[in-house]
């Protein structure tokens, strides 16, 4: 029994002395490291990256919105240019009829037009088969005018929001 006391005697004087360590190691560096400075500079670390990214993605931001911007007014200029384009035909076609004498009056150049849809129709019909899906032709083309003029950039709405929301992130962060 005596051997058993004299183990838990020195299991007591070993952790005495490890407390009484820590204590004098505690009370003597107290002064010297500052760990609250070693904190801060490890959150300042952190928050000089989060205003650099905060700043690339901002000036990254305003690029994809200049770009959206120029490709909306391509896409509208040239959406424009091919309907303009289709009136021109038919202009065109009407002053073919009136310089040859064939439409002189408004019943003779409202006739030609009916005819000029007409045959329009007739095409289409003949191309696709019906006449249901021509808002769906139209839109097939308008479609794949946006596709060649976004091209890779087609999905950027979705991309400038996301960027937004990760800057209002990063804004309430800082």
């Amino acid at each position: 029994m005596e051997r058993n006391k004299k183990n838990w005697d020195d299991l007591i004087i070993i952790v005495a002395l490890i407390v009484i360590t820590i204590v004098i190691v505690y009370i003597v560096t107290v002064g010297k490291i500052n760990l609250i400075q070693i904190i801060d500079e490890t959150n300042k670390k952190t928050r000089n990256e989060a205003i650099r990214k905060h700043e690339r993605l901002k000036i990254h931001l305003d690029k994809q919105k200049d770009l959206k911007e120029k490709l909306t007014r391509k896409f509208k200029r040239i959406y424009f240019a091919i309907r303009l384009l289709f009136v021109l035909g038919w202009a065109s076609g009407i002053a073919i009829l009136y310089y040859y004498k064939i439409v002189t009056d408004l019943s003779s150049f409202l006739n030609y037009s009916q005819a000029t849809v007409l045959l329009f129709i007739l095409l289409y019909f003949l191309t696709f088969g019906n006449l249901t899906n021509l808002n769906t032709f139209l839109n097939m083309i308008k479609s794949r005018l946006e596709n060649w003029i976004w091209g890779k950039h087609i999905n950027i709405d979705k991309i400038i929001t996301i960027n937004e929301e990760e800057l209002k992130s990063l804004e309430s962060n800082m």
